[in-house]
């Protein structure tokens, strides 16, 4: 993990109804608004831009 920057704050995830999460930065008024379906493409693609290894049983569940 790189180290922090000045400009890194806290970040939140949270679930706005049973279909949707809220992801957003106290430093900023950015957030975004993803559909539980797409959070797990987004996690994917995290996942493989950082070099993160996901268990073959997840990331074959994942579809991009």
């Amino acid at each position: 993990m790189p180290e922090r920057l000045p400009m890194d704050g806290a970040v939140s995830v949270d679930r706005v109804d049973s279909d949707h999460l809220r992801i957003g930065e106290s430093s900023s008024d950015t957030a975004v608004i993803l559909s539980e379906y797409n959070a797990w493409r987004v996690f994917g693609m995290l996942s493989v831009m950082l070099g993160i290894n996901l268990p073959s049983s997840i990331a074959k569940n994942i579809k991009l």
